[in-house]
């Protein structure tokens, strides 16, 4: 009686054990969201990121723990329209994970569907500041457009260039223009920089004309080496403001952000006199990211961009968060990724309890003779509150920031 007594005790403890300590699964999915065949440059930026996530995939071995890592690609085609009926093909597919989208407005339209499928997503680049207001289920891995706006600002200040006076290049009717101009703007006071005029052209006029040159030279009262010129504008753009105020003869420092990243940026500007700097989210010539450029020139036969380092990264924090989950699931994903330390290409990134990396170091790109060559790189969190900024408001030139007509 008492042998089978025991008998059944084991019999029932093993069953409990069975059920208390699920088995590992055979593989675990990682759905990747992105525009591959979309027109542009759009593909290009796709096609970086996806280099990326398959090399963190060879990096680990394919295995986390012995459990197979499965990439599912999905390729929306750039048409937000899509993508919540991807999103619900990978559900049924069993991913735990996303990776992607590209584009802020893209990542935007997806939010509320993760939230509610309770999907972990994770965009590798949507930089503007709401992506992730409200979001449960969607986290950013880049610096978002408040990183960029106060290490540009920080760039300017006492720690970086030493300016004094800065004036502000914006372009209405984008979005992106429009929040970087205004986080920049935001965290010049804690710099110690006047801001003497913000210029505004309109979305599908010509960016810059012989007025607008005039207007921004003529802004400044300390001498033109103690200036900068700060463009929240994409490399295009950038590259033909830069141009005019060079031939004006124009001596201070022109900034950027990382709508500037582009290796086409150098040619389409040529061998102007003086220094331009832009802040991005990678540099390949950052000495601290040698090892991963070489490894990537290795794989595939070119130098890696911002795209290719953040979908690398995107992919190693879940790699890193699956490794020490209780459960190779999306909510055993969600728990654990909050404890996540990951010190990455483009830099250390902790989420705690937000959305995004409290703290995101930026890198500073220095462009001159027609080269590109890294600078500075900076580990800032923009959840302090900025100092007030004073604003000298001029009449001349381009429509003036918060004039009737382009007030938003």
């Amino acid at each position: 009686m008492l042998k089978r007594i025991g008998l059944c005790t084991l019999g029932l403890l093993g069953a409990m054990s069975l059920t208390g300590c699920p088995q590992k699964p055979k593989e675990v999915k990682i759905g990747v969201v992105l525009p591959l065949s979309a027109s542009g440059e759009l593909s290009g930026y796709a096609r970086d990121i996806l280099n990326g996530v398959y090399m963190g995939l060879a990096e680990t071995g394919g295995k986390i723990g012995g459990v197979t890592v499965k990439i599912i690609e999905k390729d929306y085609a750039g048409d937000p329209a899509r993508l919540e009926g991807i999103l619900k093909e990978l559900e049924e597919e069993g991913v735990v994970a996303v990776i992607g989208p590209v584009s802020s407005t893209d990542a935007l339209a997806i939010k509320a569907t993760v939230n509610a499928m309770t999907l972990p997503t994770f965009t590798p680049s949507a930089t503007y500041n709401n992506v992730i207001e409200g979001s449960t289920y969607l986290w950013r891995v880049c610096a978002s457009n408040k990183h960029i706006g106060q290490a540009a600002a920080h760039l300017a200040g006492p720690e970086g260039l030493g300016l004094a006076e800065v004036a502000i290049l914006e372009q209405s009717g984008n979005p992106y223009s429009e929040e970087l101009a205004s986080n920049f703007s935001g965290f010049a006071g804690t710099e110690g920089l006047q801001i003497v005029k913000t210029v505004i052209r309109k979305s599908g006029e010509p960016i810059c004309d012989e007025n607008v040159v005039k207007d921004i030279i003529g802004s400044f009262k300390a001498p033109q080496e103690k200036t900068g010129v700060f463009l929240p504008l994409y490399y295009e753009d950038a590259s033909a403001v830069i141009t005019a105020l060079r031939k004006a003869g124009y001596k201070g420092a022109i900034i950027g952000g990382d709508g500037w990243d582009s290796r086409k940026l150098p040619a389409l500007v040529g061998n102007v006199p003086g220094a331009c700097y832009y802040v991005t989210h990678f540099s390949p010539e950052d000495p601290e990211a040698k090892a991963f450029v070489d490894k990537y020139n290795a794989r595939y036969s070119e130098e890696p961009s911002s795209f290719s380092a953040l979908g690398y990264d995107a992919f190693m924090i879940l790699y890193t968060a699956l490794s020490k989950a209780q459960s190779m699931t999306k909510e055993g994903l969600r728990d654990q990724i909050q404890f996540v330390s990951y010190k990455g290409v483009t830099g250390n990134i902790e989420f705690g309890k937000q959305y995004e990396p409290a703290a995101k170091a930026t890198v500073v790109v220095k462009m001159e003779g027609g080269k590109l060559s890294f600078f500075k790189k900076f580990l800032l969190s923009p959840y302090k509150s900025p100092a007030p900024v004073t604003e000298t408001p001029q009449a001349e030139g381009g429509s003036e920031k918060g004039s009737p007509e382009t007030h938003k």
